[in-house]
């Protein structure tokens, strides 16, 4: 039988609220049997949500360090939620990579799609333009990763 998991989580390191020990001994005590990190990749214009590029090298040892700790009673992975807009980090070896499109181009300005708000406010586009362009750029993203050393893509 197939355990419980979690493979998009997001800790202290980017937007999340619990520390990833904390999220680690969270989810062996409601029972799962792996745990997923997926912590944003650095994103030069929105630091408020994404990862430095000294706190992705924190996050690698620290989830690495967990991988170690926890041994025979979960299993971790580490993982990447790479933004459309983020430089691949050519030198981690990530478990797996999440694709994912956060913020769109108009204009010279960037607008993250996860803002309705923002994005009605600013009247920059349609909805339906905003969805025709994170498809897009989805679409090109899982290309691009997927030309990168032998990861396995979600």
């Amino acid at each position: 039988m197939m355990g419980h998991q979690n493979l998009h989580t997001h800790s202290t390191f980017c937007d999340g609220i619990l520390s990833a020990e904390d999220m680690v001994e969270a989810a062996i005590k409601v029972g799962c049997d792996s745990l997923g990190f997926s912590e944003h990749s650095h994103v030069e214009f929105d630091p408020v949500y994404s990862m430095t590029e000294e706190n992705t090298r924190k996050y690698v040892k620290e989830i690495n360090r967990l991988k170690e700790k926890y041994a025979g009673r979960i299993e971790i992975f580490l993982g990447l939620e790479r933004d459309y807009y983020s430089e691949i980090e050519t030198d981690i070896e990530f478990d797996y990579i999440l694709g994912a499109v956060h913020h769109f181009e108009k204009d010279g300005l960037y607008v993250c799609v996860d803002n309705g708000a923002e994005m009605q406010k600013l009247r920059l586009i349609s909805i339906a333009e905003a969805i025709f362009i994170v498809w897009q750029r989805s679409i090109l993203l899982l290309r691009q990763i997927s030309r990168t050393r032998r990861r396995r893509i979600l």
